[in-house]
């Protein structure tokens, strides 16, 4: 089974499929997409709908990481950068990306998502820093059963 299989059995599990950023948040701070969606909503993403750029960051600074805005470089505005290129400049790190109506995981090199070889322009970068494993991170047990509500 692929990771993208894992990911639409996902999504009918939870009834939500428009959850690019649960998914990119989850790969990145390295949790689970339970703890993820409940990051996600408590930064104000609504189910079943798409998040805005400010709020997917406010829910990766939630589970404990630093999330810093990389600032391009002249090499990168040279290229355009585009979800294809990228991993061949960002080969080390982890790192949130934005695109017009998107973002993805880029997790040392390596992007997990549809977009991996498509030439969506990429609008903004973000590096996660200090990330934790995953029996660091803490539990919301209690907003489990409002993400099935």
């Amino acid at each position: 089974m692929t990771s993208q299989e894992r990911a639409k059995l996902k999504s009918k599990a939870y009834n939500d499929y428009n959850n690019c950023s649960v998914e990119a948040i989850a790969k990145t701070c390295n949790v689970d997409m339970i703890t993820s969606f409940v990051a996600c909503k408590n930064a104000g993403r609504r189910h079943n709908c798409a998040a805005h750029r400010m709020d997917i960051v406010r829910a990766a600074r939630s589970l404990g990481v630093k999330v810093t805005n990389r600032k391009y470089d002249s090499n990168i505005m040279n290229h355009r950068s585009t979800a294809r290129s990228l991993p061949e400049i960002l080969s080390t790190g982890r790192h949130l990306v934005f695109t017009c109506n998107h973002v993805f995981a880029l997790n040392h090199g390596t992007i997990d998502d549809w977009c991996a070889e498509r030439m969506n322009r990429v609008t903004n970068i973000y590096t996660i820093t200090g990330y934790q494993t995953k029996k660091d991170v803490p539990l919301y047990e209690a907003d489990y059963d409002e993400l099935l509500i």
